[in-house]
């Protein structure tokens, strides 16, 4: 049962009223959300076909944080395959109070309904239809995250498990944990947490990175200390003019997450997820790596972090969830430059021993972390249109 438009709503009564065929399926449980973690929830069939859930327990005051799945119902499943039923809301008896008017319903939209048909196929997360959940699924949600895959309804409806409405890695997380059978949602900790923003991450590009005309350089987007992390969706824009995304790659600190990419006209759009749905447990250093190849003209490109959303192994979104982690993105830079002949005189200076006012690592153009004549033939093959990369 999914809830949208709920930001801040501290719930203090509710009362959810559910219709479907007996003949088909039947109330068996309830089982809370990431979303609605500090929430207790019980559940009553009314009459064969009419399930209620109530709030049964809370901290009083506590805020609902972003879209999602507000709870879950299990059904034991009555039918046979392909029946169906309708899963429709009674709307004369659903409500919810929020706890600053106790007097006043919230006003609910409740005409969106669901359709349960019993089939062995296409289970929440099981994306390629092979009656389970595994690996493989997670690998085709991160291809429809970044756009490498067609989505279709039924998939993005398979696919959401964390019923906000979009694929994204915090996703991935979730069907990892459906996968495992572990909990689906965070233990309560029985505090409040509407509170300010307790920590922050930062996550940025270098600003002083330089290439090669037509040579490549890998770019690493790196993370400040983050516990608990399970998965990111970041969207990297660039100047088209100057460069091309070639590849992305996990880093050491992210070696053990599933990757995958999509790379547009001036845009690269990145998800990862954990493979074995702890996350990491702390730590700074590199999330992601791209490979940047220069066209072959002069020129500084901005590096942006146009999107940066991270999640735990909870699918819960660090930012706009109860988490409130403050994500500082901080973007970056990269400049081509291209060689000149009196580049080739300066490699010269300093192989002869000559004393110059520069880094000699600003003249190492092949990037070995010295300076060699192999810097100097470069540059000249490059001047005479025999070398791009």
């Amino acid at each position: 049962m999914n809830i949208a438009n709920a930001d801040n709503l501290k719930m203090c009564g509710l009362d959810i009223y559910v219709t479907y065929d007996k003949n088909v399926i039947e109330a068996a449980g309830i089982k809370r959300s990431p979303l609605s973690s500090e929430y207790g929830w019980d559940y009553r069939i009314q009459e064969p076909g009419i399930v209620r859930a109530v709030l049964a327990t809370g901290t009083e005051g506590e805020p609902l944080r972003g879209d999602g799945v507000l709870f879950w119902l299990d059904f034991n499943v009555k039918g046979n395959e392909g029946d169906r039923t309708e899963l429709k809301f009674q709307i004369d008896a659903t409500s919810i109070y929020d706890c600053g008017d106790l007097k006043n319903e919230v006003p609910l939209d409740l005409n969106d309904t669901g359709i349960f048909t019993v089939n062995w196929k296409n289970i929440l997360c099981d994306l390629n239809g092979d009656g389970k959940v595994d690996s493989s699924d997670i690998a085709f949600l991160l291809k429809l995250a970044v756009g490498n895959a067609e989505l279709s309804e039924d998939l993005r409806h398979i696919g959401d498990s964390s019923g906000d409405g979009r694929i994204r890695s915090n996703d991935a997380a979730m069907c990892m944990r459906i996968s495992t059978g572990n909990p689906l949602a965070p233990p309560s900790s029985g505090m409040k947490r509407n509170t300010p923003r307790s920590s922050s991450v930062t996550v940025n590009i270098s600003d002083n990175i330089e290439v090669l005309a037509g040579g490549s350089i890998w770019v690493p987007v790196n993370i400040s200390d983050m516990k608990d992390l399970a998965g990111a969706d970041i969207v990297l824009n660039y100047d088209p003019t100057l460069l091309t995304v070639k590849n992305v790659r996990t880093s050491s600190l992210t070696e053990n997450f599933d990757l995958d990419f999509n790379v547009q006209t001036g845009q690269a759009k990145i998800s990862l997820s954990c493979k074995d749905g702890d996350g990491l447990s702390g730590g700074s250093g590199t999330l992601v790596e791209a490979e940047f190849t220069a066209k072959p003209n002069a020129g500084i490109s901005s590096l942006t972090l146009a999107s940066v959303r991270l999640n735990d192994s909870y699918g819960q979104d660090f930012e706009i969830s109860a988490l409130q982690t403050e994500i500082d993105s901080q973007n970056g830079e990269l400049k081509v430059i291209v060689p000149s002949l009196m580049d080739a005189i300066l490699c010269l200076k300093i192989l002869t021993g000559m004393d110059i006012s520069i880094d000699d690592t600003d003249a190492d153009f092949i990037a070995k972390g010295k300076i060699e004549l192999s810097d100097v033939i470069y540059i000249l093959q490059w001047i005479a249109g025999i070398r791009f990369n």
